[in-house]
């Protein structure tokens, strides 16, 4: 059972998966031939960004509003960032040239790094210093609760919970 989540712990254990997803389609990205493999190879990726992306917006970075504003600074970078990945990475299904979906890729993972790194380096030592520990672990439970990862009683949370992928719930129906 999971005690205390503090949700700029999970976020960055989040991240850490999507650098190793980052590394691994630059190492293989460059000897793909066919373009159905490189999108295939992108497709978990675009699948799952966009799900952090909301659940963070929605949880801390609504959380750090009343601090920070919404209208310029930090959260409208972090907000516009997410828009601008969510786009590149939903473009890459609908090209047809092999080379110009590498450079869209190329670009999305440079995007997206620089984006982590302005949170894991500003954006997160202002949630430490804005929110009190209780508000980040209320956070932190809300967004496992909302990956499925478990409720805040310690038992999983139900299937179709925000922030799932799609069909999930259908699958485990049919093992």
């Amino acid at each position: 059972m999971i005690e205390e989540m503090n949700i700029i712990d999970v976020l960055l254990i989040e991240h850490g998966t999507f650098y190793l997803q980052f590394e691994h389609l630059e190492q293989t990205a460059p000897a793909i031939e066919q373009l159905g493999e490189l999108q295939s190879k992108v497709s978990m990726l675009a699948a799952v960004l966009p799900t952090h992306a909301r659940l963070e917006d929605e949880l801390l970075f609504t959380a750090l509003e009343p601090h920070l504003g919404t209208m310029g600074g930090p959260l409208f970078v972090m907000r516009m960032e997410h828009d601008q990945l969510e786009g590149l990475l939903g473009q890459l299904p609908q090209l047809e040239d092999l080379d110009q979906a590498k450079d869209m890729l190329a670009e999305a993972i440079t995007v997206a790094r620089q984006h982590f790194g302005k949170e894991e380096q500003i954006l997160f030592a202002i949630a430490r210093q804005s929110l009190d520990a209780d508000t980040l672990n209320r956070l932190g439970g809300e967004f496992a609760a909302r990956r499925g990862v478990a409720s805040s009683h310690g038992g999983i949370a139900p299937c179709g919970t925000p922030g799932r992928l799609p069909n999930q719930q259908e699958s485990r129906g049919n093992r």
